[in-house]
Protein backbone atom coordinates (compact mmCIF):
# COMPACT_ATOMS: atom_id res chain seq x y z
CA UNK A 1 0.00 0.00 0.00
CA UNK A 2 1.34 3.43 -0.89
CA UNK A 3 1.97 6.14 1.68
CA UNK A 4 -0.61 8.32 -0.07
CA UNK A 5 -3.27 5.59 0.20
CA UNK A 6 -2.50 5.13 3.89
CA UNK A 7 -2.71 8.88 4.42
CA UNK A 8 -6.16 9.01 2.79
CA UNK A 9 -7.41 6.12 4.95
CA UNK A 10 -6.33 7.89 8.15
CA UNK A 11 -7.81 11.19 6.98
CA UNK A 12 -11.10 9.32 6.37
CA UNK A 13 -10.85 7.79 9.85
CA UNK A 14 -10.51 11.23 11.45
CA UNK A 15 -13.36 12.59 9.31
CA UNK A 16 -15.63 9.74 10.49
CA UNK A 17 -14.65 10.47 14.10
CA UNK A 18 -15.45 14.16 13.66
CA UNK A 19 -18.87 13.21 12.20
CA UNK A 20 -19.41 10.92 15.22
CA UNK A 21 -19.97 8.07 12.78
CA UNK A 22 -19.25 4.93 14.80
CA UNK A 23 -20.33 2.66 11.95
CA UNK A 24 -17.73 4.12 9.55
CA UNK A 25 -15.05 4.05 12.27
CA UNK A 26 -15.66 0.37 13.01
CA UNK A 27 -15.80 -0.57 9.30
CA UNK A 28 -12.27 0.80 8.92
CA UNK A 29 -10.86 -1.58 11.54
CA UNK A 30 -9.37 -5.02 11.02
CA UNK A 31 -11.27 -7.72 12.95
CA UNK A 32 -8.18 -8.29 15.12
CA UNK A 33 -7.29 -4.61 15.64
CA UNK A 34 -5.40 -3.68 18.80
CA UNK A 35 -6.17 -0.16 20.07
CA UNK A 36 -4.20 1.33 22.97
CA UNK A 37 -5.29 4.56 24.66
CA UNK A 38 -3.48 5.41 27.87
CA UNK A 39 -3.59 2.25 29.98
CA UNK A 40 -6.66 0.89 28.16
CA UNK A 41 -6.17 -1.83 25.57
CA UNK A 42 -9.00 -2.91 23.28
CA UNK A 43 -8.58 -6.09 21.26
CA UNK A 44 -10.78 -6.71 18.28
CA UNK A 45 -13.44 -4.67 16.59
CA UNK A 46 -16.14 -5.90 19.00
CA UNK A 47 -14.38 -4.41 22.05
CA UNK A 48 -14.07 -1.06 20.31
CA UNK A 49 -17.83 -0.73 20.04
CA UNK A 50 -17.59 0.03 23.77
CA UNK A 51 -15.19 2.92 23.08
CA UNK A 52 -17.12 4.55 20.24
CA UNK A 53 -20.39 4.71 22.16
CA UNK A 54 -23.04 7.26 23.09
CA UNK A 55 -21.06 8.47 26.11
CA UNK A 56 -18.14 9.48 23.88
CA UNK A 57 -20.34 11.20 21.31
CA UNK A 58 -22.09 13.13 24.11
CA UNK A 59 -18.75 14.83 24.86
CA UNK A 60 -18.91 16.34 21.33
CA UNK A 61 -15.36 15.25 20.47
CA UNK A 62 -13.44 16.64 17.51
CA UNK A 63 -9.89 15.97 16.41
CA UNK A 64 -7.89 18.60 14.57
CA UNK A 65 -4.95 17.08 12.71
CA UNK A 66 -1.86 19.28 12.84
CA UNK A 67 0.53 16.95 11.04
CA UNK A 68 0.20 13.58 9.33
CA UNK A 69 3.19 11.55 8.19
CA UNK A 70 2.76 8.31 6.24
CA UNK A 71 5.39 5.73 5.37
CA UNK A 72 3.83 2.80 3.58
CA UNK A 73 1.31 1.21 5.95
CA UNK A 74 2.46 3.21 8.98
CA UNK A 75 1.06 6.65 9.78
CA UNK A 76 1.81 9.10 12.58
CA UNK A 77 -0.43 12.03 13.46
CA UNK A 78 0.01 15.02 15.70
CA UNK A 79 -3.43 16.25 16.75
CA UNK A 80 -5.50 18.19 19.22
CA UNK A 81 -8.61 16.50 20.57
CA UNK A 82 -11.43 18.78 21.69
CA UNK A 83 -14.33 17.64 23.86
CA UNK A 84 -16.62 18.79 26.63
CA UNK A 85 -16.00 17.16 30.01
CA UNK A 86 -18.55 17.90 32.76
CA UNK A 87 -19.75 20.92 30.79
CA UNK A 88 -16.24 22.35 30.37
CA UNK A 89 -14.59 22.51 26.94
CA UNK A 90 -11.21 20.77 27.00
CA UNK A 91 -8.38 20.39 24.52
CA UNK A 92 -5.81 17.59 24.66
CA UNK A 93 -2.68 17.58 22.49
CA UNK A 94 -2.13 14.03 21.33
CA UNK A 95 -0.10 11.78 19.11
CA UNK A 96 -1.55 8.78 17.32
CA UNK A 97 0.30 5.99 15.55
CA UNK A 98 -1.47 3.74 13.07
CA UNK A 99 -0.50 0.51 11.35
CA UNK A 100 -2.60 -0.62 8.40
CA UNK A 101 -3.04 -3.99 6.77
CA UNK A 102 -5.02 -4.46 3.59
CA UNK A 103 -6.50 -0.97 3.87
CA UNK A 104 -7.77 -1.51 7.44
CA UNK A 105 -6.46 -0.26 10.78
CA UNK A 106 -4.61 -3.12 12.44
CA UNK A 107 -2.92 -1.28 15.32
CA UNK A 108 -3.57 2.12 16.90
CA UNK A 109 -1.70 3.75 19.79
CA UNK A 110 -2.96 7.06 21.13
CA UNK A 111 -0.92 9.20 23.50
CA UNK A 112 -2.77 12.13 25.05
CA UNK A 113 -0.83 14.87 26.83
CA UNK A 114 -1.77 14.67 30.49
CA UNK A 115 -4.16 11.84 31.32
CA UNK A 116 -6.28 9.67 29.05
CA UNK A 117 -8.59 9.03 32.01
CA UNK A 118 -11.34 11.62 31.51
CA UNK A 119 -12.70 10.92 34.99
CA UNK A 120 -9.44 12.35 36.36
CA UNK A 121 -9.76 15.62 34.38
Amino acid sequence: MSSESSRRIIESHFAAFNRHDAVALLEGLADDVVWVTGTDVFRGRAELTELFDEWLWNTQPRIDVLRLIADGEQVAAECVEHMTVDGTPRAFPMGAFFELRGGLLRSVKVFREGTADLAAC
